[in-house]
């Protein structure tokens, strides 16, 4: 048997021989055997393999820090919860996510967070109580809206402060601190340099503007289709959703609180 195997080993190491000999007298340059072999690429694919991933593994990192970069992020709490596709403890399941899994947040309204897993990107609404900002990202100015008809800035934070400027309803302001029971805001253009305090009661941060799409939808003065109507919205108008109640998006309307059924406006993104 060994007999044998040295017969092919002689035959094989003479044939390379000829082969490299027939090549090189036509003129053609031989490639060593061992690159032709089979066995050498995937050895080398072997070791290279994961040198490749780990490089599309950065690449993608990279690219979704980049493109989440303006949103803010947070952390799930209080144990794993489920991701819904609206608003709505009894609407469509999408996912679990899990207690300490971090999520971007990208609206929010009353109880609810719409968030997104930058790495399943599945995208949802959780409960608030579920949700805690980082610490970072909780130091961020973010937007204010008044729910009042008129609301004084003023220059201190006291009710006997120096008034700067009067604010009015579904105005938009710039929250960059707050003190005890007021908040250090910035307006927007055209008088962004102006800056000063008002009081927290007059002011959310927590509230999201969507048009109108469709129909005309009515606006309730109270979280029932039976209550009084107070406002025929038109198709093509902004609003503000401040809350939720129930089966009902609250809204701001002239610098008081409505109620919007939401299988009248319904939000799923």
């Amino acid at each position: 048997m060994r007999q044998t195997h040295d017969l092919r080993l002689t035959y094989k190491s003479r044939y390379t021989k000829l082969e490299k000999v027939s090549k090189a007298k036509s003129g053609r340059i031989s490639r060593p055997h061992f690159i032709r072999s089979s066995y050498f690429w995937r050895r080398a694919m072997r070791k290279l393999a994961p040198i490749l991933i780990l490089a599309l593994l950065m690449f993608y990192t990279n690219g979704l820090a980049e493109e989440w970069s303006g949103f803010i992020s947070g952390t799930i709490v209080n144990g794993s919860t489920i991701l819904h596709q609206s608003a709505h403890p009894s609407s469509v399941p999408v996912t679990r996510l899990m207690d300490g899994e971090t999520v971007l947040l990208l609206d929010a309204y009353g109880r609810w967070c719409y968030v997104i897993s930058p790495y399943s990107m599945h995208k949802g609404w959780i409960l608030r109580e579920n949700f805690q900002l980082s610490e970072t990202s909780a130091k961020e100015p973010r937007r204010g809206l008044v729910l009042c008809e008129s609301l004084t800035l003023r220059q201190t934070p006291s009710t006997n402060g120096k008034r700067i400027a009067t604010l009015h309803t579904q105005q938009q302001v710039l929250v960059l601190d707050e003190l005890e029971e007021w908040y250090y805001v910035q307006l927007e253009e055209p008088k962004g340099d102006t800056k000063g305090y008002v009081l927290k009661d007059f002011v959310t941060k927590d509230f999201s503007s969507r048009l109108v799409v469709g129909n005309p939808i009515n606006a309730y003065a109270a979280p029932s289709q039976d209550s009084k109507k107070v406002a025929l919205i038109d198709a093509e108008t902004r609003i503000f959703i401040i809350d939720t109640f129930d089966e009902f998006w609250v809204i701001s309307l002239r610098g008081a609180s409505a109620f919007v059924s939401m299988r009248d406006l319904q939000i799923y993104y």
